[in-house]
């Protein structure tokens, strides 16, 4: 081999080098970035060899610079960011809703609902009393209100619930269209020296922010694009084309919106969504919520209708027999205390018969203790206790599930670092061990010097 070619292979040996310490170096400056996947510097030998001939020429060059990633490992962490946001979500939502029940201080509607009760009782007591009608007529009129009042709060997170979903669908088509733009880049640099792994990392990224608001299932392309279903195997984002999702009312209900894809409107996929943050909310819009709102419907009807057949069947210090004390109501929203009786107190019906007694007031006071709910198994407040009961043990169990899922996804994320994440350690012994080939190179370089010397000293 001529000395020329000794000094080509060790210019080769520098530069490789060089490259190599550049590739750790670049570790070591994004050991804390988030989603970073490790460079490794791939060497490989290049040139030939003869025998008797001569022409020995083998030098080094950096053959690809490798993204280390494990596509298995990362697929579960997509997955498991599905449960992730799906079950936070959920908890979140619940934890809202437990606000408009909260009983943990008192005065709250179980001990309005037990003032109501006990006013009658007061009033069978003394049925021309006006400050016990008075009293009774306040309390009504607030136990009216705070019925209104829990409904509405459902509502409100109903409506709240409906613009995140607007929201987050907006969000899907933002990522789902990064994702496209990552597709074709990926496809055009190819993996000549690793021109995609910085891309591909941040699709990754891009893809576990996905599956954190809706259920999906990918899969990645020979040339380095990646496939996204929803769970019904429709397309999302099939290499450069990506689909939005759009929202329509759901039938006549204009504040209810069912979720398509804006190029097939009409056919809905709401159905097909159930992890992930979009899948909480929907559920929690179309389930979660809509149940709260029918028990507290159905306890404002039972009282209301309850009291009402009642104090019909009375008489007021006018000697009539009684009214409606609330406004006929199918729902919580529409409590009111008739307001005939709240301008006239007169007529409130204590009295059984024309004599006035108080023996009505006092059927009306027993009307707490009786089990005229589901089904003659519970009364009044077992029932608003039954409620309470339920969302605190759907909270309990959520945020329970948060936790396990949490646990989980640090597993993940720790033994993706271990097997991909950068180890500043190992990237320091590597540093060395590249700067010691450096060295070498560089010596080489000045024997091959010497050599030259001392062939040009020959006369």
């Amino acid at each position: 081999m001529a000395i020329s070619a000794l000094l080509n292979t060790a210019k080769e040996s520098l530069l490789s080098h060089q490259l190599a310490i550049d590739v750790t170096g670049t570790n070591i400056a994004n050991v804390n970035t988030p989603g970073y996947s490790r460079q490794k510097a791939v060497f490989s030998s290049t040139g030939g060899m003869g025998v008797k001939s001569g022409g020995l020429q083998i030098g080094v060059d950096i053959g690809s610079i490798e993204r280390v990633y494990d596509n298995y490992l990362d697929s579960q962490i997509i997955q498991q960011n599905q449960l992730v946001g799906y079950h936070e979500t959920k908890a979140d939502i619940l934890s809202n809703v437990e606000t408009i029940f909260d009983e943990s201080k008192g005065g709250g509607f179980a001990d309005l609902l037990g003032r109501f009760w006990g006013n009658w009782q007061d009033l069978s007591g003394n049925p021309d009393g006006q400050v016990q009608r008075s009293a009774l007529l306040s309390t009504a009129d607030c136990l009216a209100g705070m019925f209104r009042d829990i409904s509405a709060g459902l509502k409100n997170i109903k409506t709240s619930t409906e613009q995140e979903i607007s929201s987050v669908v907006t969000e899907i088509n933002s990522i789902g269209a990064a994702i496209g733009d990552l597709n074709e880049r990926i496809v055009g640099a190819g993996s000549v020296q690793g021109g995609a792994n910085l891309m591909q990392d941040k699709r990754t990224e891009l893809l576990k922010s996905l599956g954190n608001l809706i259920d999906i299932n990918t899969l990645e392309g020979l040339d380095g694009s990646v496939k996204i279903f929803l769970s019904n195997g429709e397309l999302l984002v099939d290499g450069t084309m990506t689909r939005s999702l759009a929202l329509e009312p759901r039938g006549t209900d204009s504040s209810v919106s069912d979720i398509v894809f804006a190029d097939r409107p009409g056919e809905a996929v709401t159905g097909s969504i159930k992890q992930g943050k979009l899948g909480a909310l929907i559920e929690a819009r179309d389930e979660i919520i809509p149940q709260y709102v029918n028990r507290i419907d159905t306890l404002a009807t039972g009282i209301a209708d309850e009291v009402n057949a009642v104090h019909r069947a009375g008489f007021d210090r006018y000697r009539n027999t009684g009214i409606d004390f609330f406004d006929p109501v199918t729902r919580a929203e529409d409590m009111r205390v008739n307001p005939e009786i709240s301008r006239d107190l007169n007529r409130i019906a204590a009295s059984s018969t024309v004599a006035g007694d108080g023996d009505n007031a006092l059927a009306l006071g027993g009307l707490g203790q009786l089990r005229l709910l589901n089904d003659g198994l519970s009364t009044f407040s077992d029932y608003y206790t039954s409620i309470v009961g339920r969302i605190g043990q759907e909270l309990a169990n959520s945020n329970w599930s948060v936790e396990h899922q949490n646990n989980v996804m640090d597993r993940l994320s720790n033994l993706r670092e271990s097997v991909y994440g950068v180890s500043v350690d190992e990237e320091m012994v590597k540093l060395i061990q590249y700067q010691l080939g450096y060295n070498a190179a560089g010596k080489l370089c000045s024997v091959v010097d010497e050599m030259l010397d001392t062939l040009m000293s020959i006369r």
